[in-house]
């Protein structure tokens, strides 16, 4: 796909601020009737004390919630027979009417019959109150405005996305992949998420899931030609051609649209997956790391999403349901961020070389998270237990803070070993320079030149941390150059402030040419550098961060301590040459002086 000519920008950019202030409005609109129509979290079995489990074998309580139930001796798995007197329905899909039977004035009383497993029919009265889940709340350590909040995290990635739609404009007006991916993303905000409630109050169903379509559409051709707009392979061509119809029948059987939406997003990550192997070293194979992190990262919250639904549906207490609810709503809202915001810093090439280290860092996390709910989750589970064994009663809030106070001990060192982890297996260049630089230099000092040392040092260095261009100055001469010539270097450091006194790393992030300096100081002595390592920017022009300057200052001292015995066993080997040569001269000497005795004696 062709860039966008300049005769299409101002239609452009009318239809992008039309369906900015559409996006803008709905999220906002359905916001607005989300907070004020709902009564709380709260549904109306959980007004009663009440938990539903699976409804297609009947109506059968998953859970009770608060006192009052817990006292009533309802127990999981009796199904409700009978409200006020009036039989429950053996049809699942009239089930969502009964809701409507234990609706009524607060603290008013509902009867509910329910038969045991062993077939006992008992009748219990509740009371209509909000105050079971308050205390449901209170025994799991969290409250209802927490749980509030959680709910509307998803608000948040709705403001995120407008952001990134917004940046993407601005930024990467004619770049055809952008511009799908920006529209895709305001008609996708204008027609779901938070724009849904207001869409039921207002009708338009039709219009809005036409324009979901639409841009659903748009977002999966962006993801099949990205990053550069072209169809590579060439079957993303023939999944193009069939977006329309997928949309199509979206429109007339969401089960099977789902199903091809997800066919089609499969197909455009394989296909980016397969640009990925293709390419060389560079900026678009940076990019391509950031949209595959997005994508890893959006996957990896679905399925922590769907494992706490699952969690959630067979939680074994109250306390455990609300844990799994509150963190479901948070990984959906992350899951749905993470996806656009990968795609977004990939199209506007910001910090496209700290691709690894958020790989890094992102693995670490979500093995930490996986690690850690598990602890959570083990170690609740069995003090509610324990607790329940041994004294008969419910565990309320002793079972998640000691729970909670494990999983925290546990945290820096399970941290510490997957941290070291990710970077071994996600950032292998900046690994290998902190590993095999010192060993390499402490076996060239003994027998290499400080030339031959100092290339190597630069290769390994380049290589490690991607710098354009590298050199190395040894007290006020160039000593060695990487990818700019010695003149160049030569005149930077005529007008160049290099701080004798500093032990730190110097970071001057203006500097075209050296933005960073790494003093070589041999540690144990102290004083000043004996020399610097300066280094370019990363190829796309960005500084460097936090790891790659970890990794610069842990070789600085085995560099520095390399330089200088290469220069002291140089020194010494000059000398020796220097004596041996005197030794060479004055042998030659005498041994003219010897050789012109016996001539003389033959002429006298």
């Amino acid at each position: 796909m062709p860039p966008l000519k300049e005769a299409w920008l101002p239609a452009y950019r009318g239809v992008w601020i039309a369906l900015f202030l559409l996006a803008l409005l709905m999220s906002a609109g359905g916001v607005y009737v989300r907070a004020v129509s709902a009564e709380g979290l709260t549904t109306p079995f959980e007004r009663a004390g009440l938990m539903i489990g699976e409804r297609q074998s009947g109506l059968r309580i998953r859970l009770t919630i608060g006192d009052e139930a817990a006292a009533s001796g309802l127990k999981a798995g009796d199904a409700i027979v009978a409200i006020d007197g009036t039989a429950v329905p053996d049809d699942p899909s009239a089930y969502d009417d009964i809701g409507e039977r234990l609706d009524g004035p607060a603290e008013g009383k509902v009867r509910i019959t329910a038969r045991s497993p062993d077939g006992t029919l008992r009748t219990h009265s509740f009371t209509r109150s909000q105050r079971h889940l308050d205390q449901a709340f209170e025994r799991a350590g969290l409250s209802r405005i927490a749980m509030r909040m959680a709910d509307f995290a998803d608000v948040l990635t709705t403001a995120l996305l407008l952001a990134a739609s917004a940046l993407l404009f601005r930024r990467r007006a004619r770049d055809p992949v952008a511009i799908l991916l920006s529209l895709g993303l305001l008609m996708a905000l204008a027609a779901s998420g938070s724009s849904e409630y207001l869409i039921m109050r207002i009708g338009g169903d039709a219009f809005f899931d036409a324009l979901l379509m639409v841009g659903w559409a748009g977002l999966l051709l962006a993801i099949l030609t990205f990053p550069d707009g072209r169809f590579d392979p060439r079957w993303t061509l023939a999944a193009a051609l069939l977006l329309p119809v997928g949309g199509v029948i979206g429109l007339l059987h969401d089960s099977v649209g789902t199903f091809t939406d997800m066919a089609f997003m499969v197909a455009g990550v394989l296909a980016i997956a397969v640009r990925y192997r293709r390419l060389p070293q560079g900026d678009q194979r940076q990019q391509i790391r950031w949209a595959l992190l997005g994508f890893g990262a959006g996957a990896f919250f679905i399925l922590i999403d769907q494992a706490l639904l699952f969690a959630y549906n067979h939680a074994p207490s109250t306390t455990v349901g609300l844990w799994c609810e509150l963190l479901h709503y948070l990984a959906y809202a992350t899951a749905f961020a993470c996806i656009p915001l990968g795609l977004l810093i990939s199209l506007l090439r910001y910090r496209l070389y700290d691709a690894d280290a958020a790989i890094s860092r992102s693995a670490a996390f979500a093995a930490l998270t996986v690690l850690l709910s598990a602890l959570f989750a083990g170690s609740m589970n069995g003090m509610e237990a324990i607790i329940q064994a041994s004294f008969g009663r419910d565990a309320g809030a002793e079972a998640p803070a000691v729970a909670a106070a494990f999983t925290a001990i546990m945290v820096a060192p399970a941290h510490n070993r997957l941290h070291r982890w990710a970077e071994q297996r996600f950032q292998k260049a900046l690994e290998h320079l902190r590993r095999d630089l010192p060993e390499c230099v402490a076996d060239m000092r003994e027998t290499s030149s400080l030339e031959v040392l100092l290339q190597e040092v630069l290769g390994r260095v380049s290589r490690g941390v991607r710098a354009t261009r590298a050199a190395v100055i040894i007290g006020e001469q160039v000593a060695a150059v990487r990818d700019v010539t010695a003149e160049e270097t030569a005149a930077w450091l005529e007008g160049a402030s290099l701080s004798a006194s500093s032990a730190a790393l110097g970071c001057e992030r203006g500097d075209p040419l050296f933005p960073m300096r790494v003093p070589l100081r041999v540690r144990h002595l102290g004083g000043a550098p004996i020399g610097w390592i300066l280094l370019g920017p990363r190829p796309d022009g960005s500084f460097y961060g936090k790891d790659e300057q970890e990794a610069l200052a842990e070789i600085a001292d085995p560099v520095a301590r390399a330089v200088q015995i290469v220069l002291l066993r140089e020194k010494r080997e000059a000398a020796g040459r220097e004596e041996i040569a005197l030794l060479h001269a004055r042998l030659a000497s005498l041994e003219e002086a010897i050789g012109s005795a016996p001539r003389a004696e033959a002429r006298s």
